[in-house]
Parts: structure tokens; C-alpha cells; sequence
């Protein structure tokens, strides 16, 4: 990925994510819709509506474990699992991550 740089306003990209992460999820655009821990031990933390590797930066595992919405999937969500929900109203569904996820 390159140099640690700043993509906007508190948002600062790391050069060795453990987590990517949705450009609109870090802005508070869009809500989590996603979360997926990968067989190889990174995070995945979308909205959806990613259609571009462009709107994705990388985060320390921190990130994720702070967040008081997700923070417990970081010890309770097993590598190839994720979850997904429609609406952040919605219970979380879990389920075996793709294999190319």
C-alpha cells in the first residue's frame, strides 16, 4: 500500500493495515453492513456499497477493536467466518465467509 498518508478530515491510512476499510464507513457516510475475518487473519469492515478498491484504507486492528458497535466481533468472530445485516437496526447474521473474501 505504500506510505502511511491522511485520505481526509481524521481519517489516516497505515501502511500495514489489519483491517481495510470502507472509505464511507470511516467518514460516517454509510453504516457497517459487513464484517468479515479472513482465513489468513485480516478484517474487512464494509458498507456495501464499495464499488472501487479506491474507497477502501487500511486501519490498525485498533480501529476495529475501539469501536463500541463491532469491537466484540474481534473476539468472537473466527477466522473464514463473517457477518452481515441490511440495516444497522438488524441483528447480526453469521455465516462462512467466500473463500475469496
Amino acid at each position: 500500500m505504500g506510505e502511511d498518508r491522511d485520505v481526509g478530515p481524521h481519517v489516516h491510512v497505515w501502511e500495514r493495515p489489519e483491517v481495510v476499510v470502507s472509505r464511507w464507513v470511516l467518514t460516517g457516510v454509510e453504516p457497517i453492513r459487513m464484517v468479515v475475518h479472513h482465513e489468513v487473519g485480516g478484517w474487512s469492515v464494509v458498507c456495501g456499497t464499495v464499488d472501487s478498491p479506491d474507497e477502501l484504507v487500511g486501519m490498525p486492528l485498533s480501529w476495529l477493536r475501539d469501536r463500541r458497535d463491532v469491537g466484540h466481533l474481534v473476539t468472537s468472530l473466527a477466522p473464514g467466518r463473517m457477518v452481515t445485516r441490511d440495516d444497522v437496526l438488524e441483528d447480526w447474521v453469521e455465516e462462512d465467509a467466500p473463500a475469496d473474501a
